[in-house]
């Protein structure tokens, strides 16, 4: 007998069949689990996982404006963060071209004060979104437009004092021995922020070589480690069901004798997962790296990309202040770098963030 052809009207129906089950059950599981204000009547919290499970290899998303599911296990921050998808498909619009005008009036104003204080280097390192550099990876309907906000704003800025790592990162892909970001995690991995720095080492001789950098010389051979599920597999329930493949690039440990980071306003041993946490440092820390390149002092306004990128900068500015930039004042930075004195300042930043109101902030007037 001939196999009769799939329906898609059959398929809507067992879809609905299975909604109705779940609804039918939902209520059942939390009156046995105790309801209450905090855990009403049709909370699915708890089967979100399973949920989850069942959906992403079908490239669905449980929460679609935190996480968008890709192709071959990429997963992407959605439109909840800074509108990261939709920003890139559209090209820039007239308030993004304003923005873009006024953060490269404050930048340049910033790099003039800080030259006047005393700092020989003034950088400002984008730090390139998954999305703009596994572009295989994403949905097809997530396709970024020729030219975004982000081309409006690195069209304006003085070229100088920001570091543009997207196309750094794209062509470092092709042969690389580990992947340049974590597919079920928002950030890169240690392979991916290296190609970062590299390109901030060739800003810096662009400009006649203030420090010296390492090089890959200075790195031990590249080797890939696998890990649970990152940030994006927790935030879509499934980061139990996933796994993924980071890259361990250790620096020669020679850079790192008698390493030691403080609270900087206290002089007291800051705690190891103040540092060593993704999350950037709310208040001040110092890493004080006697085995460092240079003997030289790096404030640094950093982001959760600062993350990977620290054992580099550790190992090549003997002094380091780093900061979550979002914790800093425009007042508060003035007097960090008067206290300081340090002889470069980078502020890194993730792609998506490099347009809010904080690079709009002008420093004090004279």
């Amino acid at each position: 007998m001939p196999r009769r052809a799939h329906s898609p009207f059959r398929g809507v129906l067992a879809a609905v069949g299975a909604a109705a089950v779940l609804v039918s059950v939902i209520p059942a599981v939390n009156l046995a689990r105790g309801v209450s204000r905090e855990l009403p009547l049709y909370d699915i919290g708890f089967a979100l996982p399973a949920i989850g499970r069942l959906l992403t290899p079908l490239g669905i998303s449980t929460a679609p404006r935190k996480v968008v599911m890709g192709r071959d296990g990429w997963m992407f921050l959605g439109d909840d963060y800074a509108d990261v998808l939709s920003m890139k498909r559209r090209p820039p619009s007239p308030a993004d071209e304003a923005t873009a005008r006024r953060i490269a009036q404050a930048t340049r104003a910033w790099a003039d004060w800080f030259a006047a204080h005393g700092v020989r280097s003034t950088r400002v390192l984008v730090c390139a979104d998954k999305d703009s550099v596994v572009l295989e990876g994403l949905p097809a309907w997530a396709a970024p437009a020729p030219r975004d906000a982000t081309d409006a704003l690195l069209a304006q800025v003085d070229a100088r004092l920001y570091v543009d790592t997207r196309p750094v990162l794209r062509a470092a892909r092709a042969g690389a021995p580990g992947p340049l970001y974590l597919h079920t995690d928002s950030h890169w991995t240690a392979l991916g922020a290296w190609h970062a720095y590299e390109a901030l080492a060739a800003a810096d001789a662009r400009d006649g070589g203030v420090f010296a950098w390492l090089s890959r010389a200075d790195l031990g051979p590249a080797r890939l480690v696998p890990r649970a599920g990152g940030d994006l597999a927790r935030m879509a329930r499934v980061a139990d069901a996933v796994s993924d493949l980071d890259v361990d690039l250790p620096v020669a440990p020679a850079f790192g004798l008698d390493r030691r980071a403080l609270i900087a306003a206290s002089g007291a041993p800051a705690p190891h997962d103040l540092v060593a946490r993704v999350e950037a440092p709310a208040v001040p820390v110092r890493v004080v790296s006697p085995g460092a390149r240079n003997r030289a002092r790096l404030l640094w306004l950093r982001d959760s990309t600062g993350a990977a990128l620290l054992p580099f900068l550790a190992a090549t500015f003997a002094d380091i202040i780093e900061v979550d930039r979002r914790a800093v004042t425009a007042g508060g930075l003035a007097e960090l770098t008067q206290h300081w004195q340090p002889d470069a300042v980078l502020i890194s930043v993730v792609e998506r963030n490099a347009r809010d109101d904080g690079f709009t902030r002008e420093p004090p007037k004279p």
